[in-house]
């Protein structure tokens, strides 16, 4: 006698047919927020550091925050929609979104030395690496 439980993975596939069918199709409901596409951070490895570039159109220096510990370093990031004063808009495409991204990287880093700017909506993080996790030249000696 056959059950309904003798495959057990046919109701994760009929799960995973409607959740793809929910988050994929451009068919949204109206009365469901649509979430901002996630931001591409680039990452890359140097001799001397790590550079991190990640675009953030919109936000200001003031709302974007590095913090670094060790080898760990902490993006955090607010854009905010502020109507000029006196105007109450009526439908808003373009909503507030915070950012958030703690990364922990191959080796320890020097937090005094690092550097953050904010250009035209790009972040560019630099992150020397600890002198100790360096590259150091050893002189050869013959004998």
């Amino acid at each position: 006698m056959l059950s309904r439980f003798d495959d057990p993975f046919r109701a994760f596939e009929s799960l995973q047919r409607e959740m793809s069918r929910f988050l994929w199709d451009d068919e949204l409901p109206r009365d469901l927020p649509r979430r901002p596409a996630p931001s591409t951070l680039a990452i890359e490895d140097t001799d001397d550091g790590y550079v991190l570039t990640l675009p953030l159109p919109g936000a200001s220096d003031e709302d974007v925050s590095v913090t670094v510990l060790g080898d760990t370093v902490e993006l955090r990031a607010q854009r905010r929609v502020v109507a000029p004063e006196g105007h109450q808009p009526r439908h808003r495409e373009r909503p507030d979104v915070s950012f958030s991204r703690k990364l922990r990287l191959a080796c320890p880093l020097d937090a005094d030395a690092a550097t953050a700017s904010l250009d035209d909506g790009i972040l560019t993080v630099t992150l020397p690496k600890a002198k100790s996790a360096r590259p150091q030249k050893v002189a050869v000696t013959a004998k």
